[in-house]
């Protein structure tokens, strides 16, 4: 991890700090957990959908192009293992999460869910990125 990427988690980090207790105090404290499951939910169902992406991404154009299995080595199953986990990132989901706008119109309608939607979104957040800045920190 390079420094700018140490310093995006850290601010997205500093964003949840600011966000995470008006979202806490609107869910109300029985809805905290539902939140925490569907985070959870949320990133397991990207890390499979990344998986299952990465894998034949790395590998389908070696099986089309004749040119791609003689100038190139094989990825093998190492490198799209670690490519399907390490680039992964909660900053842009959480910024289109908070993007949300708080009333849908002049009238004060507030927009439904509002805080459930964040507060899936930071719990992915923290999963994916809490782990990178811990390991980046303690290299």
């Amino acid at each position: 991890m390079d420094d700018n990427d140490f310093c995006n988690e850290c601010f997205g980090f500093i964003l949840i700090g600011l966000e995470l207790p008006e979202i806490v105090q609107g869910l109300g404290s029985h809805l905290v957990f539902k939140g925490l499951k569907y985070g959870i939910i949320i990133s397991l169902i990207v890390i499979a959908l990344r998986f299952l992406w990465v894998y034949p991404a790395a590998h389908i154009p070696r099986f089309l192009f004749k040119s791609i299995r003689k100038n190139e080595p094989s990825p093998g199953w190492k490198g799209p293992l670690i490519t399907s986990y390490a680039g992964m990132r909660g900053v842009v989901s959480l910024a289109t999460a908070l993007s949300i706008p708080i009333y849908l119109d002049d009238k004060g309608t507030l927009f439904p869910e509002r805080h459930m939607i964040i507060s899936s979104h930071l719990w992915s957040f923290y999963y994916f990125g809490f782990p990178r800045i811990n390991a980046s920190i303690n290299h």
